[in-house]
């Protein structure tokens, strides 16, 4: 068949287009043969060949006009018409369909050790000359690790509403320790988050959204407890969910008297797997658990932080990460058994330890780590790793004139030149606790 040259101009057809005008074009070539059956007098030939021959999907986009479709119209006697077979589809256009790449989503995230502003922490930010908080130097040694598409980082005080501090109560300014170093999200639930009740909880929230930051695991209504928070991050739908193993007796005696069991989720199995099926419900690619649990000063998970991690494993989480025990704690792979008997791993990061506190009674207490990911997930809900990585952290405090300052870094950096060798020293062996920790685990330390 010659191809109709009267027609030069042509325009551009997409590759979405192109699969649909072929599959159109078979499917109804298909039809048109089945009709010389049925009326015995014409046959309609369709030149898949020919057609293929001018869809070329190697190298540039084809143009196509509707004119150079070959498609042939000849007359037929029934018995031959009869005997026409159906047109199948050609191996290319079998192949082009059944081998489309499955589409996919990828993002980096970074998970730090707690924030604790106790009051050493806060009286460093405070400038009398002035009577205003500065905390913007605190993290900017260390920023530069934090920037990624998404960053979480608990927080473990109050905001105080009536300028009254404690090592639970701190000013509002002390958020900046977040904003400055590019903190997204803020897991708030802890063991003395609700000793102030609601009223506390809620200036609280209410602050730290007014930053711009995303609070979890913490609720201001039942209303707000009942929806899953799902967060888009380069183009995957991330659940972040966040509980506390317990609370003191304080918080339990308040939160019963003001009838507000939903203001901080408990860590429980049950309660955890049903949060984890209603946010895959909510369209979640990739759910993660993030936790306040274990004893403090411990670098082993305990029996209950084991047996709880790997339920919620088998309720389908991808990511369970802790912070509480001011201590890191291993990083390991949990095999996920799910419903109808199918397995995933599951990483679990037992304990993150301190990002910033003034907690100095452990050289271990001044070191922590940040956790790096590269998450990806295909079309089909698929879960893979990419990197699996850790930034060990160290909490540098000094000395300007009476009062001391904090900065927080990389522990395998280079020194600042203002570290004394004393400080060195200490940043030393808080580095080399966490990497004894981690030696076995299954991430590596960042390249620097």
């Amino acid at each position: 068949m010659k191809r109709n040259r009267k027609h030069k101009r042509r325009r551009g057809i997409s590759f979405g287009t192109i699969l649909m005008l072929v599959l159109t074009i078979v499917i109804g070539g298909g039809c048109l043969t089945l009709l010389p059956r049925l009326q015995g007098n014409t046959e309609l030939h369709v030149d898949t060949s020919q057609m293929l021959s001018d869809l070329t999907l190697n190298g540039s986009m084809p143009q196509l006009s509707l004119s150079d479709i070959p498609i042939t119209v000849t007359t037929a006697d029934p018995a031959k018409a009869a005997a026409t077979p159906i047109p199948t589809m050609q191996p290319e256009v079998q192949q082009l369909l059944s081998t489309s790449t499955p589409s996919v989503q990828t993002a980096t995230l970074t998970f730090g050790g707690s924030i604790n502003v106790e009051s050493g922490i806060r009286k460093s930010g405070y400038f009398s000359e002035t009577k205003t908080y500065d905390f913007d130097d605190v993290m900017s040694l260390l920023a530069p690790e934090m920037q990624t598409d998404l960053c979480v980082v608990p927080f473990m005080n109050l905001i105080a509403t009536n300028g009254k501090y404690t090592d639970l109560l701190t000013t509002e300014a002390a958020l900046s320790l977040f904003t400055t170093s590019g903190v997204d999200v803020v897991p708030l639930g802890f063991p003395t988050a609700f000793d102030q009740g609601m009223d506390g909880l809620t200036a609280t929230l209410d602050a730290i959204r007014a930053r711009g930051l995303t609070p979890v695991g913490a609720n201001a209504s039942a209303e707000e407890a009942a929806v899953p928070r799902i967060l888009t991050v380069g183009g995957l739908r991330i659940s972040i969910l966040h509980y506390v193993d317990a609370l003191s007796s304080t918080g339990r005696k308040r939160m019963k008297k003001e009838a507000a069991d939903y203001a901080l989720p408990v860590a429980e199995a049950e309660t955890i797997a049903a949060d984890i099926a209603r946010a895959r419900s909510a369209g979640a690619q990739v759910v993660i658990v993030s936790l306040s649990w274990g004893d403090v000063g411990k670098t082993s998970p305990t029996k209950d932080q084991q047996m709880l991690a790997q339920a919620i494993a088998d309720s389908g989480a991808d990511v369970i990460v802790g912070t509480g025990t001011k201590m890191v704690q291993p990083v390991v792979w949990l095999t996920g058994t799910q419903a109808g008997g199918s397995t995933k791993q599951v990483l679990c990061a037992y304990n993150l330890g301190t990002l910033i506190s003034d907690s100095r009674k452990k050289t271990a207490y001044v070191g922590g780590m940040l956790l790096q990911l590269q998450i990806t997930c295909d079309n089909a809900g698929a879960v893979s790793f990419e990197k699996l990585e850790y930034t060990p952290t160290y909490i540098w405090r000094y000395k300007q004139g009476s009062q001391y300052l904090y900065r927080v870094l990389a522990s395998d950096s280079t020194p600042p030149d203002a570290m004394s060798d004393e400080q060195r020293s200490v940043m030393q062996k808080a580095l080399a606790t966490v990497q004894n920790v981690l030696k076995d685990s299954v991430v590596t330390q960042r390249a620097k």
